[in-house]
Formats: structure tokens, C-alpha cells, sequence
């Protein structure tokens, strides 16, 4: 896996920078933020948060938008993420289509809802997690899916393996950074397929307790190395990749062993019949070393009724690199099935989004936020970028 030099120079530097004494007062103030449910990054505008019965533990669940939608848009997250790392999309949807809701969840093993035996950790599992949700929240109308990585394939297995009182609600679908492949077949993850991938697991599923002790250990340096190796979009604030960073590290030990094998060999090139005439749209990073875009091509191939869109200089959190791209193509498929259209179509992200990137500089003085688009600081600018459309 090729690194750039200079982001690996970057990276460094900010890792010397979190290290010091100032540094690690800046580190405490940004993660108290991503604890604080009134801030972005995360989850902020939320009408509902509450725990229901799921099939094997309590399921954390979020509801953002009216009591009776026109539509109802269910969010499915990631391997080690959580249902928060939607925040830029659940504010998009809010303000650009108010008669429609956004549904939301940690999935078993992940974020609030929290750890659950390893047996219970697959594809399947959260599929029937996200069809609890849905029969709690949204027992009745339309949905569209949206899947991010392991929540892509949680999307298809739900098409291929539910009944058809529920898929057939289903109206279209967004599935980012995913693969209906194994995902051991393709990218980096082929390295859980040899035997140096196998003995790292079995050496991590020995020994929690030690593995805990290492992932402590190592806290300050998941950050840089994300924003090395899987963050490809420079302009992404670093605040944004300690955002991810600690949804990795609030994930138990056990979930990343338990779901090991599944995410190795699971497959569902078998959903091609259930979602092949459902409209939709694939989306993937012309960078992503996890799902690369030849998995994105495999999934069209089955897909043909999906749109395909490769995001040019961004990896595999296209939700949080280039969030603008995966709410246009949210909000094309909402008008596309729905009578409903954007409010503010000339915009793709919130406002309430942009605002709080509007800090001028950080403690390191870097810059977070400019008019300049040649400013290598330069996100979504508060003045005219055309991403929020100003304040």
C-alpha cells in the first residue's frame, strides 16, 4: 500500500504536535467536543434517542425528522463506526427535505449499543438489527437504505434474506464504500486471507486483554495513521479524522475479532435479483484501499439499475471526506422516488454543517476553514463556497 510522502510528513507533524503538552490540551478540548451531543461533529440534531429490544441485545437508536415522513431514509454504518458518523448527511436531509425522517442506529457490537458475544457478530446479524429498527421507527412507507462499508453489505443481505412485506418498501438505495464481494477478495483486506493476517487474529483473539492494553497504548497514533492511509482528501479537517479515530477506539476488542471471519468470506452477490431494477447509486473513492473501485464495478455489474459515482482524490469515508457528494447523491434518489425536491438545491451540505467549521485557526495555527479555495486550508467556506451556500 503506497503512502504520498508528503501526507506522511503531515501526518507526523501533527502526531509531534498532539504529543507535546499544548498538544494534549488541544486533544482534550477536540474529544471533549466529540463527546458533546450539542456539537458537530456528531449527531446534534436529533428528536429521538432511545434503546429498543433487539434480536440478541438493546439497540441504540436515533430519529431525526416527522412522525408521519413521506419518506423514511435509514442510515446503516460502518465496521467500527457508528450511526453519528451520518451527522453531515442527517443535517442535509433536515433542512433540505422536511417531510422527510432519518433512522438511525448502532448496530450490535458498535457505539452505544455496545459490546455482545462474538458469535453474534455477522452480516446477518445486523441485518436483522437494522430490521428491528425499522419495525420499532418505520413500520409503515417508503424507505431508502443508505450503507457505508460493513453497512453496504448489512443493505444487501436485508434485500436478499427479508420478507418481501418489508423489502418491497424498500425504494431505492445508496450503498458507499462497499462491496458484494468478500472482502478479503479485493484491496487491503486481502491480508485477512493469508497467513500473517490469520496469526495476527488468533495472536489479537488469545489475548484481549493485552490487545486492550496495546490499543491504549497506541491511542495517540490512530489518528495520524488514518489520516495517512485512509483519509486521501487533504482538505478534510484533522478534527474530522479524530472524529473517526474515536469511534474506532469506543469499539470493544471483541468486535473486531468477532466479525473477522464474516468480514473475510462474506458474500452477497445473491441480492443481484432483489435489488437489480431498484434505482440507486454506488459510491466510492478512486482512492479506497479497502473497497476499492473494481469491487464498485462488481457491484454495478450486478446492479445495473445503479448510478455509479468514483470520487476522485478520496478513500473509504467518503461520508466524511466528501460529504457533499454522498448528500447529492441522497438527495437525487429522494426526488427520484418521491414527490419531494430539495429546498435548496443549489447546496450540498447544511448550513448548520458549515458553521461549525468557521473557527479560523486551531492551537497549531493551522487554518480550518477559508474563502480562498488555493488555501490549503480550505474546507466549505462560510462566504459564498457554494457547498452551504453562506450564512
Amino acid at each position: 500500500m503506497g503512502i504520498a510522502v508528503p501526507r506522511l510528513v503531515g501526518a507526523l507533524r501533527r502526531l509531534a504536535l498532539r504529543v507535546s503538552e499544548p498538544g494534549r490540551q488541544h486533544l482534550d478540548k477536540v474529544r471533549d467536543r466529540i463527546h458533546d451531543d450539542s456539537r458537530r461533529p456528531g449527531l446534534a440534531d436529533i428528536d429521538e434517542e432511545t434503546t429498543i429490544d433487539g434480536p440478541v441485545c438493546r439497540l441504540h437508536v436515533y430519529w431525526a425528522g416527522p412522525k408521519d415522513p413521506a419518506v423514511t431514509v435509514v442510515f446503516i454504518h460502518g465496521f467500527t463506526l457508528a450511526a453519528e458518523a451520518f451527522f453531515s448527511q442527517v443535517d442535509y436531509i433536515r433542512e433540505q427535505f422536511p417531510d422527510a425522517a432519518c433512522l438511525l442506529l448502532d448496530v450490535r457490537g458498535h457505539g452505544a449499543t455496545g459490546e455482545v458475544r462474538e458469535e453474534y457478530l455477522t452480516v446477518d446479524g445486523t441485518a436483522d438489527d437494522v430490521e428491528a429498527a425499522v419495525t420499532a421507527f418505520a413500520p409503515t412507507g417508503p424507505l431508502i437504505l443508505v450503507g457505508h462499508s460493513l453497512g453496504g453489505m448489512t443493505a444487501l443481505n436485508l434485500m436478499r434474506r427479508k420478507d418481501r412485506r418489508l423489502t418491497s418498501r424498500v425504494a431505492g438505495l445508496v450503498l458507499i464504500n462497499t462491496a458484494s464481494a468478500p472482502m478479503a477478495s479485493s484491496g487491503t483486506p486481502m491480508i485477512l486471507d493469508t497467513k500473517v493476517g490469520k496469526r495476527f487474529i488468533d495472536a489479537v483473539t488469545d489475548d484481549k486483554e493485552e490487545t486492550d492494553a496495546m490499543r491504549a497504548n497506541l491511542k495517540e497514533l490512530l489518528a495520524p495513521a488514518l489520516a495517512a492511509t485512509v483519509f486521501h482528501n487533504d482538505g478534510v479537517d484533522f478534527d474530522i479524522v479524530e472524529f473517526h479515530a474515536s469511534m474506532i477506539n469506543n469499539t470493544p476488542t471483541s468486535t473486531f475479532t468477532g466479525f473477522y471471519p464474516d468480514l473475510r468470506d462474506h458474500a452477497e452477490t445473491a441480492a443481484g435479483q432483489a435489488i437489480r431494477d431498484l434505482p440507486g447509486c454506488i459510491l466510492v473513492g478512486a482512492k479506497d484501499q479497502v473497497t476499492p473501485p473494481d469491487q464498485a464495478q462488481a457491484l454495478s455489474r450486478m446492479w445495473p439499475a445503479a448510478d455509479v459515482v468514483e470520487v476522485d482524490g478520496c478513500g473509504h469515508m467518503l461520508i466524511l471526506e466528501a460529504p457533499g457528494k454522498v448528500n447529492d447523491a441522497i438527495g437525487g434518489l429522494v426526488e427520484k422516488v418521491t414527490d419531494l425536491t430539495r429546498k435548496h438545491p443549489d447546496r450540498s451540505r447544511a448550513r448548520a454543517d458549515c458553521r461549525e467549521a468557521q473557527d479560523a485557526r486551531d492551537d497549531y495555527g493551522d487554518p480550518l476553514t477559508s474563502g480562498n479555495r488555493d488555501d490549503p486550508g480550505y474546507r466549505h467556506c462560510p462566504d459564498g463556497c457554494g457547498d452551504c451556500g453562506g450564512n
